[in-house]
């Protein structure tokens, strides 16, 4: 048996710009009240196109699971217009061939009789070569150990650790330009990380005082008997 048929059939579907397309109900003609007009795309399907044109390709090589974080990436790249941010660098553990390298790199690089009281008294902020001079002479500077040539810092040994310093990247010098010309020091970025990740290493040795006393002890010993 043939189904009964649904609507009209029309020589011309096309009716100007726009398309007829046949429904369940006709009206008869003249009757223009009753006629149906041609239905409009949902607009969810207009911003659904829109959207898929403009997503970015992915590569055929990122797994359907990472798709996600890949477009995420290309938005967070094309922010601000700047390069991002690359990921730390892994640890270098004790095995590995650049340790001893890299601590012997330190080891020279912060290498001097008051680099350390320079480094952590420039901590406090900014400071002139007065106020940091007299800020280090108000510290107690006996270490201890032997070897220290001077318990009193004189203007000379100052002005040779800030050189070195300041060649070394680790303090930056501000000199004004009117008179009477002062010079302002202060840490650089990477001199403020270098004290970071020296906090652990003073814990260690506070936690192991009693191995300092006894070495520092030894080494006194072994200094008196050299001279």
């Amino acid at each position: 048996m043939q189904a009964p048929r649904t609507g009209g059939q029309h020589s011309n579907p096309h009716i100007g710009d726009r398309v007829f397309r046949p429904t369940l109900f006709e009206a008869p003609e003249g009757n223009s009240a009753l006629a149906k007009a041609p239905t409009k795309p949902a607009a969810s399907a207009i911003r659904g196109n829109k959207r898929r044109q403009r997503e970015i390709s992915v590569p055929d090589d990122i797994s359907s699971g990472s798709r996600h974080d890949f477009h995420r990436d290309q938005e967070t790249s094309t922010c601000g217009g700047g390069e991002r941010a690359q990921p730390p660098l892994p640890a270098i553990a004790p095995g590995d061939s650049r340790f001893v390298r890299r601590v012997h790199d330190i080891r020279h690089l912060v290498s001097g009789e008051w680099v350390w009281d320079v480094l952590v008294t420039l901590h406090q902020g900014p400071m002139q070569y007065t106020s940091l001079l007299d800020s280090i002479r108000a510290q107690d500077t006996d270490t201890g150990w032997p070897g220290r040539k001077h318990r009193w810092l004189q203007d000379s040994p100052l002005n040779r650790t800030l050189r070195r310093l300041e060649q070394g990247e680790l303090i930056t010098r501000h000199r004004e330009i009117n008179f009477p010309y002062h010079a302002t020091y202060e840490l650089s970025p990477a001199a403020r990380e270098l004290l970071a990740v020296m906090a652990p290493l003073a814990t260690w040795a506070e936690t192991h005082s009693d191995l300092v006393d006894r070495a520092r002890q030894r080494r006194h010993a072994e200094d008196s008997t050299n001279r």
